[in-house]
């Protein structure tokens, strides 16, 4: 069984996510399960406070490091440029819109910066701002001596576009922070932080999110060849199956329900020849033997390469009819040799995990 983490990328995200406006509920959870750790100990999310603010710019720089388990996923360079904001920040002593530039990468792709602490663009985050305040009123508690950070945040979710211009405005480091520092001499400051986590995770049998795991957008159920298989109602047990591409054209896959008694609400994802996880598909087409809520899924290869493929399957759980769960598999185009390679595998299990953070930045404030 090839175990992995479902997504890296998501993981990192989580960390500088916290604190930013909530997106609407979606209906449905994707094969993401990676865990959530939150270094980020202040949850602003309202717009900053009013008043003018002092004329400054800025000049300096950043390093970021992290690593997961003791591999690099962050080690990156900026250069940090600061012009003055025009904005309402009442209290503070300076605001600087913050204009960064990746001088070294040699970190992964899974690495997001931590914008809410590097001020490097990243993971949806934009329209930076540099702020410090002698004292900062935030939603729940009063920060002493705080270096501010003020951001847009964009993202998508389940096919829409969740915008938030803001600026919103949360502490980045204050006194008394347990895992960042900051520090204001003259017009030199400086900044840190530095967090440490070991907890546990789910990691998805037969998911290996290497890049981006884009949704399904075929809409519906084609023919194909294949076999029947079931899963349980809980999600915790997945069939693997595999076919061979012959690369000369387009392949088409369904997973159906089989009957009333045993239908449920069905969930897949496609692994490339490589291993790569790079298709998820939920809600589809309408069910031949509908569940009580939801739909099931299919895939529209386009030219996938020559060479095997996987696609696994299991139940959602929100959704059965009986306490078994049967479907059928059906692959169509250019495609043959379908099997069901791995039966009743458990769908997920649970690994400890250690997580590692750094980001360290100084420069100079000029007054205008």
């Amino acid at each position: 069984m090839r175990l992995s983490i479902t997504s890296l990328s998501t993981l990192f995200l989580l960390v500088p996510l916290l604190g930013c406006p909530p997106a609407e509920d979606a209906d449905k959870d994707t094969a993401d399960t990676a865990a959530d750790t939150d270094t980020d100990t202040d949850t602003d999310t309202e717009p900053g406070p009013v008043g003018d603010v002092p004329d400054y710019s800025f000049s300096g720089s950043v390093t970021v490091t992290s690593s997961l388990n003791g591999e690099v996923v962050c080690d990156a360079d900026a250069t940090l440029t600061g012009t003055n904001y025009t904005g309402d920040c009442e209290g503070c002593d300076f605001a600087v819109e913050i204009d960064d530039t990746i001088t070294r990468d040699d970190g992964t792709a899974d690495c997001s910066y931590f914008s809410k602490y590097s001020f490097i663009e990243g993971g949806g985050y934009y329209d930076l701002i540099m702020a410090g305040a002698s004292e900062y009123a935030g939603t729940y508690y009063d920060y002493a001596n705080a270096l501010l950070v003020g951001y847009g945040v964009s993202y998508e979710s389940y096919g829409y576009t969740y915008d938030y211009p803001g600026p919103y405005f949360g502490s980045v480091a204050y006194d008394g922070s347990p895992y960042t520092s900051w520090t204001r001499t003259g017009d030199d400051v400086s900044w840190s932080l530095t967090y440490s986590s070991t907890y546990d995770g789910y990691v998805g049998a037969y998911y290996s999110a290497c890049d981006t795991v884009e949704d399904s957008t075929a809409t519906e159920g084609p023919a194909g060849e294949g076999g029947t298989s079931t899963v349980d109602c809980d999600g915790a047990i997945a069939d693997v199956w595999t076919f061979v591409a012959d690369g000369t054209g387009s392949v088409t896959i369904a997973i159906d329900t089989t009957s009333d008694e045993t239908a449920f609400d069905p969930q897949a994802w496609v692994n490339s020849p490589d291993g790569c996880t790079e298709l998820y598909a939920d809600d589809s087409f309408d069910c031949t033997f509908p569940p009580p809520e939801y739909q099931c899924p299919a895939f529209d290869l386009e030219s996938p390469e020559a060479g095997t493929y996987e696609v696994v399957v299991l139940g959602y759980a929100k959704s059965c009819a009986g306490s078994e769960a049967a479907y059928e598999l059906r692959v169509g185009g250019a495609a043959s040799d379908v099997a069901l390679a791995h039966d009743d595998i458990a769908s997920y299990s649970i690994e400890s995990f250690t997580l590692d953070i750094g980001v360290t930045g100084s420069g100079t404030l000029t007054a205008e």
